[in-house]
């Protein structure tokens, strides 16, 4: 799940959440649509770096398109990520996310991880 914090003059910011079954990972992106609607994101770490954990010091580029406008704005995504055990590669179609989603359980579970009170 990627939420969008913010975007102004073709960049973008905000976190992603993902849980492919060794648990949840949070990541910073950041990010840039081209005038084609190209888009190039990177996605990293949220908390600093520690160089005893080469996981704290890794960096992914991600290419893709935006797709749509506004409110039914969605990227298409080619990933690849991880580290050579547990490498993973995959399409990614990101959607904005319905009402029955965003004021869901998983949401919030997600939103609570992320941002912390």
């Amino acid at each position: 799940m990627w939420h969008i914090t913010n975007y102004s003059n073709r960049y973008i910011s905000g976190i992603s959440a993902s849980n492919i079954g060794f648990g949840w990972s949070y990541l910073l992106i950041v990010g840039s649509v081209m005038p084609n609607r190209m888009v190039k994101l990177s996605f990293s770490p949220r908390n600093d770096a520690n160089s005893s954990d080469l996981s704290t010091q890794s960096i992914a580029i991600r290419d893709g398109t935006l797709l749509g406008e506004d409110a039914g704005a969605e990227f298409l995504m080619q990933m690849t990520g991880g580290a050579p055990a547990t490498s993973l590669t995959h399409w990614a179609r990101m959607l904005p996310l319905t009402p029955a989603i965003r004021n869901g359980p998983l949401f919030r579970v997600i939103q609570a991880r992320v941002y912390p009170t």
